[in-house]
């Protein structure tokens, strides 16, 4: 297993990889995508097609890969002020560089060790874990003496995370429409994040740490009024998964009087398919059968506040000698 840890006094990396999901680019890579995808369960023609209907309905392509591309590029200009420069790329589970193409190319290169940062905020062993899991497999495979790797530890509760995502929350609320200025203080704070399975949960810190930042997120804000729901559940999921759903949960606001609802996606470090149709699409939809005036704060991205969370955790280690 990979060393899930702050860097030890004198330790010295010399590359930082940050591993996402990945999209597709264009179109052309749009059903081998969604194959890829869904090729981990038994998933017939009408499962892939359905995930190509998803992202035809936001253009046929991810904004992800180009956001984590961003993002990289935004740590490496804060090492780099902060007296630390240092190359930072990006490994991808679906899509091109894949986890395992980025770590032949950083030991190629001769990278004596890699700093893997895991870009989803909260843990889980579908969501974290498949991340450092490709990672490791990575390791295995490679030829010769790999490069030594370790990761990064759980960020998603840094007070420049939580920063960044009341910064977005709070320019969105200013923004939502047919609400007055006095009513936006009793407006329902809705934090959003991917649905993992129930069984998965009870052994993970995923939905504590979730719960934890949508609270801290709320008391930035000033505002009382929140609550939690899950989307994003897989088209061919079975069993049971954590619940409320995005849907669900709207139109429960709907019923209660809610003024209106503010979705902040905190599941979500970057735009992606989840963001732009899961909220953009089906929980606006939702939003406006249950007569409520609806607005989407933005993803952390390459908000200052995170970026420069992150490079200080990155340098911690470098700190502390």
């Amino acid at each position: 297993m990979l060393p899930v840890r702050a860097l030890d006094k004198g330790d010295r990396v010399d590359e930082v990889m940050l591993l996402g999901h990945g999209g597709p680019a264009t179109e052309q890579d749009l059903l081998p995508f969604a194959r890829r995808v869904l090729g981990q369960v038994p998933a017939g023609p009408q499962a892939v097609e359905a995930v190509v209907a998803q992202y035809r309905a936001i253009g046929g392509i991810s904004p992800f890969n180009a956001a984590i591309g961003r993002q990289a590029d935004a740590l490496a200009e804060a090492l780099k002020a902060l007296g630390r420069p240092l190359p930072v790329t990006v490994g991808l589970l679906h899509a091109a560089p894949l986890i395992s193409q980025a770590f032949e190319r950083a030991a190629g290169w001769g990278r004596r060790h890699i700093l893997a940062v895991p870009m989803v905020p909260f843990q889980s062993p579908s969501g974290w874990g498949r991340y450092v899991a490709s990672l490791e497999a990575a390791v295995a495979a490679c030829l010769g003496v790999p490069p030594r790797v370790s990761v990064l530890e759980p960020w998603g509760n840094e007070d420049g995370h939580v920063q960044a995502a009341a910064d977005r929350a709070r320019f969105a609320l200013e923004g939502v429409e047919g609400l007055a200025p006095s009513r936006r203080a009793s407006a329902q704070l809705l934090f959003s994040a991917h649905a993992i399975p129930e069984g998965e949960a009870e052994h993970a810190p995923y939905a504590p740490q979730f719960s934890r930042m949508a609270a801290a997120v709320a008391g930035r804000l000033g505002l009382k009024g929140f609550t939690l729901a899950y989307q994003s559940r897989p088209l061919q999921a079975r069993g049971k998964w954590l619940a409320p759903t995005l849907e669900e949960e709207i139109g429960r606001l709907g019923k209660a009087g809610a003024s209106a609802v503010l979705l902040c996606p905190l599941g979500f470090i970057c735009d992606s398919k989840e963001v732009l149709y899961d909220m953009d699409v089906l929980a606006r939809a939702a939003a406006a059968e249950a007569g409520l005036p609806f607005a989407r704060a933005g993803t952390v991205g390459d908000h200052p506040a995170f970026i420069g969370m992150l490079a200080d955790r990155v340098l911690r280690g470098w700190k502390e000698a």
